[in-house]
């Protein structure tokens, strides 16, 4: 904690590459194993303040955020001449397997590239130029409460012309508000730009006005939410996906990020 009372993310996960066969598929896919076993357990050795005890597997949130994604991605209206950014096309796909060396945890295709955190600034800043991109992340990560946007788990494709990043590592999500405002110190990445005035400590909510393609994607959310309880329920508790309906709700009904 810092001297306000509030929680400053440092966590670090253990995590696996590996190989997987597939059936009919020549070559070996390579992948990112993450136990469950292994949350906080990696190389900086301090674990999180604190996190719910009611909180689902962090396997299930992987899931749970890709789902998401998806389930957000049908309420876009965009044309596809436009060659618009989908929010499903960020979110890396995950699966949750439970018959690996190190027990349950989550399972997701190796992306290759480069963590923001290992670019220059001269990139990150030509990158974030791109505001549709921005709000695309910003309005993602309120919706799922993601508390650990670190440019670690930002991900710059090399392999792609027509996409710029990958998100990744979305374990530490669908919390209440209330107990995702202890991180709002730690708040990093497209959230704070867009949503926060981050010249302030700590960070003030901002009025940026969502954008019509935000709107539509959380009024699908929200039209349709039994589809996403009915997706969601063998993943995340009940208050859990309460969060995310609710977090849409507000979202709409002050128009802001």
């Amino acid at each position: 904690y810092d001297e306000a009372g509030l929680v400053v993310s440092t966590h670090q996960d253990q995590v696996w590459e590996a190989e997987i066969i597939l059936p009919d598929v020549e070559k070996p896919l390579l992948v990112v194993y993450k136990p469950d076993s292994g949350m906080n357990k990696g190389t900086m050795k301090q674990a999180m303040e604190n996190l719910p005890e009611d909180s689902s597997p962090a396997s299930h949130k992987e899931v749970a955020a890709y789902l998401v994604s998806r389930e957000l991605a049908k309420g876009e209206k965009t044309n596809p001449e436009e060659n618009k950014l989908s929010i499903k096309d960020l979110v890396v796909p995950v699966v949750v397997r439970e018959d690996l060396e190190y027990g349950k945890g989550s399972v997701r295709p190796y992306i290759w590239g480069q963590p923001l955190d290992r670019i220059s600034d001269e990139e990150q800043d030509l990158l974030w130029k791109d505001r549709e991109l921005l709000e695309l992340i910003a309005g993602y990560d309120g919706v799922i409460n993601m508390i650990d946007r670190r440019d670690a788990n930002l991900i710059r494709l090399t392999r792609s012309e027509n996409q710029p990043l990958k998100l990744i590592d979305h374990s530490l999500t669908f919390f209440d508000p209330v107990f995702s405002r202890l991180f709002i110190k730690s708040l990093k990445g497209p959230r704070l730009s867009v949503a926060y005035h981050n010249d302030q400590n700590p960070p003030a909510l901002k009025e940026s006005p969502l954008s019509s393609e935000w709107q539509n994607r959380l009024f699908y959310i929200v039209e349709h939410q039994e589809a996403l309880r009915a997706n969601l329920k063998n993943l995340l508790t009940e208050k859990e996906i309460d969060c995310i309906v609710i977090n849409a709700q507000k979202m709409l009904e002050y128009g802001i990020y």
